[in-house]
């Protein structure tokens, strides 16, 4: 059976379905049942994010693509200010060259950190990963070290719930 962005998602969402169903809501407020849910749904489809051709890819490339051309014209100012107190000469015109170029840059470094579909993003040691950094995120706001830890639980075991999808998919000769 091959598996992509939708399977993933399915079963991601039914998966989610189940655990909400046996029970497991009735412990969380509505609050933080919603962000645990969008980091088990966000998990359960993230790992794909190296197939070059996938939509959470085209998704992630766009994002990065549209917050660094929005950090340039926020701090274009500074950058300016920057490159001109550091060359001292007219060079500093071409900045908004730099801005065009600066988001493939950016891109370019993402393509050559995940050369390759199913290397480490499909792996447990990633899941661990996805759900470390989510609890490290949410230590910078107010959620409380039991409610991190129950979303950042959450989005691991939709990380693995992406992962056991790709191997009993790969065995299943649908």
């Amino acid at each position: 059976m091959k598996t992509g962005f939708y399977a993933h998602l399915i079963m991601g969402l039914l998966s989610l379905a189940i655990l909400i169903l046996a029970g497991l809501s009735q412990f969380l407020s509505v609050d933080i049942l919603l962000f645990a849910s969008s980091a088990f749904i966000i998990g359960s489809v993230l790992p794909d994010v190296d197939s070059p051709l996938s939509i959470p890819r085209k998704i992630v490339r766009s994002i990065i693509f549209i917050t660094v051309i929005a950090l340039i014209f926020i701090f274009y100012n500074r950058i300016v200010s920057a490159c001109q107190s550091i060359i001292k000469n007219a060079y500093c015109s071409y900045t908004p060259l730099f801005a065009v170029f600066a988001p493939f840059l950016v891109l370019t470094v993402l393509d050559v950190m995940f050369p390759k579909h199913r290397g480490f993003l499909h792996s447990f040691s990633a899941a661990m990963l996805y759900g470390i950094v989510i609890l490290f995120i949410l230590g910078n706001f107010n959620f409380g070290l039991v409610n991190s830890l129950i979303i950042s639980l959450f989005g691991g075991i939709g990380y693995i719930i992406h992962i056991l999808v790709d191997f009993f998919g790969d065995k299943l000769p649908l």
